[in-house]
C-alpha cells in the first residue's frame, strides 16, 4: 500500500516538474484565444507546434461577422433615413407656414377693402 503511494506520488511530481539526467525541463505554453467568437474553419497548426509572430493560428468563420456587419449597416441607416424625412417634414411646415402667412396678408386686404376697421392695416 505504502509502495502504491509512494509510486503516484512520485509519478504526479514527475508529470508537474519533468527532469533529465542533463537538468530539469521547462516549457513554455501560452494560452492563446481569439478576440471574437466564431467557429473555427481553419487549423494550420498542429498541437504543441512551434510559432512565431506572424502565423495564422485560425481561421473563424466570416458569415458570423458578416451578417452582424450587414445588421450595423441597417441600424446606420436608419438614422440616415429618419434625418430625410424630417427634412421632408420642415420642408412642408415651411410650405404651411407661407400658405399661412399668404392667407393672413389676403384676409387683410380683405378686410381693408371691406374698410373694416384701422387696426388691420
Amino acid at each position: 500500500m505504502i509502495a502504491v503511494a509512494l509510486v503516484l506520488y512520485k509519478y504526479f511530481d514527475y508529470v508537474a516538474n519533468p527532469w533529465t539526467w542533463d537538468g530539469q525541463v521547462r516549457a513554455q505554453v501560452v494560452q492563446i484565444a481569439a478576440r471574437v467568437s466564431g467557429p473555427i474553419i481553419k487549423l494550420p497548426i498542429a498541437d504543441n507546434q512551434f510559432v512565431k509572430t506572424g502565423d495564422l493560428l485560425f481561421e473563424i468563420k466570416p458569415s458570423v461577422f458578416i451578417a452582424e456587419l450587414k445588421q450595423a449597416q441597417a441600424e446606420l441607416k436608419k438614422p440616415k433615413d429618419d434625418i430625410k424625412s424630417l427634412e421632408k417634414q420642415v420642408g412642408a411646415s415651411q410650405a404651411n407656414v407661407k400658405m399661412f402667412t399668404a392667407n393672413i396678408q389676403q384676409t387683410k386686404m380683405a378686410l381693408k377693402k371691406a374698410g373694416c376697421c384701422s387696426t388691420c392695416t
